[in-house]
């Protein structure tokens, strides 16, 4: 205060007064232009990038397609207020905000579409409830919905300890050789795969889906036990007495003497 100032577009010198000075000292969104013309975004404020770091626990997701052809497999993911943001130890961090384009295309999968790129992705959590979370990330993503939490899609661990159980089966079926673990790892991948659509089937009772991964699991150990009792009663038996009496035989009679033919006289 009680200095004047030279306005630099019209040359007049004035005093400036409080409000002007408030005024003029808030700071503009963006930085002056650098040498090649171009404007950067003016750094974040303290409450911006306070809010930036608070982040929900992560968890997977699998780029299926990027129209781009940049993005690929396997992402870990995780949610703040500004968006959806994609870590990749070996790429550049990718981060899809919020008002996006989004579409629920069904499943684990979703599009969402940023300045003419598509990127089609999948929700890859073994122990999450994959298609509700896709859902919830798509109205998130397009501000229609809050953070979605994701330790409110965890599955409960004793579906999980069910869903797992065929496991056992294939650790039985290593001994039957390579065709009875081939045949053991079939199985239970089948069980597996069938018992994680089933434990995701949320509109159904929970007591329902217990009930079905009991039954599933009793009728895979069931087919697992007969076919054990009847690779047992196809094995030849081990005919009585002493398994080494033949050869025992064989060597006696190797070793005892020859007899001497007599020498034929000749005759003059």
């Amino acid at each position: 205060m009680g200095k004047r100032v030279r306005c630099p577009a019209c040359a007049t010198t004035f005093e400036p007064t409080v409000a002007e000075i408030d005024s003029n000292s808030a700071s503009p969104t963006t930085e002056p232009a650098n040498s090649n013309g171009d404007v950067r975004e003016a750094p974040a404020s303290t409450s911006e990038a306070r809010d930036q770091s608070k982040r929900t626990a992560a968890f997977h997701v699998r780029i299926i397609h990027d129209s781009a052809q940049t993005l690929k497999g396997i992402w870990q993911a995780s949610l703040s207020a500004q968006g959806l943001d994609l870590h990749q130890p070996t790429l550049e961090d990718f981060r899809i905000p919020v008002r996006s384009k989004a579409e629920y295309k069904s499943g684990s999968q979703f599009v969402v579409t940023m300045k003419g790129r598509a990127v089609t992705l999948s929700v890859s959590q073994l122990n999450f409830y994959q298609d509700r979370l896709a859902r919830d990330l798509v109205e998130f993503l397009k501000g229609k919905g809050p953070v979605p939490s994701p330790s409110s899609y965890a599955i409960p661990w004793y579906l999980m300890v069910l869903a797992l159980l065929p496991a056992g089966i294939g650790a039985v079926s290593l001994s039957g050789g390579a065709m009875g673990g081939a045949i053991g790892g079939a199985l239970m991948g089948g069980m597996i795969g069938g018992s994680f659509a089933i434990l995701r089937r949320e509109k159904w009772p929970l007591v329902t889906r217990v009930a079905i991964l009991l039954a599933l699991n009793a009728a895979g150990y069931a087919l697992l036990a007969w076919v054990v009792v009847a690779a047992f009663r196809n094995t030849p038996a081990q005919p009585p007495g002493n398994i080494n009496e033949p050869a025992t035989r064989d060597k006696a009679a190797s070793s005892a003497p020859k007899p001497v033919m007599p020498a034929l006289s000749s005759t003059a």
